[in-house]
């Protein structure tokens, strides 16, 4: 039976410097599960298939939303890009 679950992946950086962002908190459509940037920006993010938002919040930072569409056993890629608030 094939997963129902797609992935996203990505760097997550800062609007003026192009630095990548440590510790930014990303979800989808803000549900519960929700993982942490890396020290080099990264992330790696599980959801069911379907259209989504994908979510990412820094202190600091503007709230970023994007629509992302899951593929079930696809991973997409999504860099961000997080303006200073």
């Amino acid at each position: 039976m094939p997963s129902s679950t797609g992935f996203v992946t990505g760097i997550v950086t800062d609007a003026l410097s192009g630095a990548p962002l440590e510790g930014v908190t990303l979800t989808i459509d803000d549900e519960a599960v929700s993982v942490s940037s890396g020290p080099r920006g990264q992330y790696l993010l599980a959801g069911a298939a379907g259209n989504h938002t994908l979510v990412a919040r820094k202190s600091g930072y503007k709230r970023y939303a994007g629509k992302i569409t899951l593929l079930s056993g696809v991973t997409k890629t999504r860099n961000v890009s997080m303006a200073p608030a």
